[in-house]
């Protein structure tokens, strides 16, 4: 990420956040998913009800205003999870371009040390070498988490959509 500085603990919050978010819309999709079932439900046992033909139309109408309802709202929670899956695959960008970043430095750093080995004072770099690889650890397994969120992110939105 040349001229970027990349600012992990503040993506982590983000992911953090994300998640919590996704928490909260498996919670919806439950409860869409078990409204649309009652709703279904209700709509078989009015069906073989003896009513007057118009109120079995009316309520039957009711029924359908109330499952098409809950498909919009499941919609529109959907779309909500689609704006978190689009913050995540920018994160990931983000992450994926500073472990690139990172990998570049440590090339330089190493080709450095290999000169300054010739003088006796290859060490010198060794400290910035490390920091560089636990760096890259730790964004290489953000990397991991921002991925496997937005999988989660992914396989709520589209059971949202199902509704």
């Amino acid at each position: 990420m040349a001229g970027k500085s990349f600012e992990l603990r503040k993506h982590q919050d983000e992911v953090r956040e994300i998640k919590q978010n996704i928490e909260a819309k498996k919670t919806e999709a439950a409860q869409f998913e078990k409204k649309k079932e009652e709703l279904l439900g209700a709509m078989t046992e009015i069906s073989g009800a003896k009513l007057d033909e118009g109120v079995l139309e009316t309520v039957k109408d009711m029924i359908n205003s109330a499952l098409e309802e809950n498909r919009e709202q499941a919609e529109k929670t959907s779309s909500e999870m689609n704006e978190d899956i689009s913050r995540l695959e920018n994160i990931k960008q983000e992450t994926e371009e500073s472990i690139e970043d990172a990998q570049k430095n440590k090339e330089s750093l190493n080709q450095k040390q290999k000169i300054l080995e010739k003088i006796n004072a290859g060490g010198v770099l060794e400290n910035a070498v490390q920091e560089i690889d636990t760096n890259l650890q730790e964004l290489e397994s953000f990397n991991n988490e921002t991925i496997e969120t937005m999988r989660e992110a992914e396989k709520v939105a589209s059971s949202l959509s199902g509704l």
